[in-house]
Order: C-alpha cells, then sequence, then structure tokens
C-alpha cells in the first residue's frame, strides 16, 4: 500500500553536550587530563573550573532542571574516550559505568552513549544492555 501523504516527525529539543559528561567531578577529571589541562593553563589563562564555568551542574537533578528551564527533552552523554597526542597514548577514558552513575535516575531525559563493540561495524552482533533499553526509540544513537 502506497502512502497518501508524508509523515513529518515532531522536533525533538536535544542536546550533544560535546560527549562529555557533565557534573563537576566529571569535569575535573577532564580537565585534568593531559591536553585539557595544557589548554586550561594556555588558552583558559589556569584560572580554576568553576570561575571559568561557574555553572557546572553538581548533579543530574540539577542538570535536569536546567534542562526544564531551557526546554530541552533530552541530552546525550557519551562515555568519552581522548587519545593524547603530546604523550601518544589514551588521555582520557571514561567508562559507560561512569557515565551511567551520572545518568542514572534520569534515562528519561539523559541518554548514556558508549563505545561501539569491536565488530559492530563489521558484520559483528549488536548486543544492547539495560541501560541502554532506556533510550527512547525516536533518539538514534550508538
Amino acid at each position: 500500500m502506497e502512502p497518501t501523504e508524508k509523515t513529518q516527525q515532531p522536533d525533538i529539543l536535544a542536546v550533544d553536550v560535546m560527549n562529555y559528561p557533565f557534573t563537576r567531578p566529571a569535569q575535573e577529571k577532564f580537565w585534568g587530563s593531559a591536553e585539557m589541562a595544557y589548554m586550561r593553563q594556555t588558552v583558559l589563562g589556569g584560572k580554576p573550573l568553576t570561575e571559568i564555568f561557574p555553572d557546572i551542574s553538581d548533579s543530574a537533578d540539577e542538570f535536569v532542571g536546567r534542562m526544564d528551564k531551557a526546554g530541552y527533552e533530552y541530552v546525550m552523554v557519551a562515555a568519552l574516550k581522548m587519545g593524547s597526542y603530546r604523550g601518544k597514548s589514551p588521555s582520557l577514558a571514561f567508562s559507560a559505568d561512569e557515565v551511567y552513575q551520572i545518568i542514572r535516575g534520569h534515562q528519561n531525559r539523559l541518554v548514556g552513549l558508549r563505545e561501539p563493540e569491536p565488530g559492530l561495524f563489521f558484520g559483528g552482533a549488536h548486543r544492547r544492555d539495560a541501560r541502554q533499553s532506556d533510550i527512547p526509540r525516536r533518539v538514534h544513537a550508538l
């Protein structure tokens, strides 16, 4: 049967926070990594994070409250992995469990993303864990 009219999906207000976990401890970990610490000293003047970014959330509850005020429905938060150009090695790694601990209790609003499993893009089976089942079907995320 041919569709008679084109259906339009509703707009979803969602933010990808540059894939960075957003709580104060997570931001301290991020800005404490080799490259980011260097950037913090050289580009941002070595100021404390609280001065550079005064609005860092202390909890997911606070972050979701800010989402509500701004009118956002979802935010994607990834288990960020970053290599070190200077050290030629991994510099920063958030595990899926760390991200889950940050978003726990708000999986209906905060979408935790994890790294693809080995072989996912080359014929590997895609397994979903319990945390991924909380991702709303209309938000597509790997």
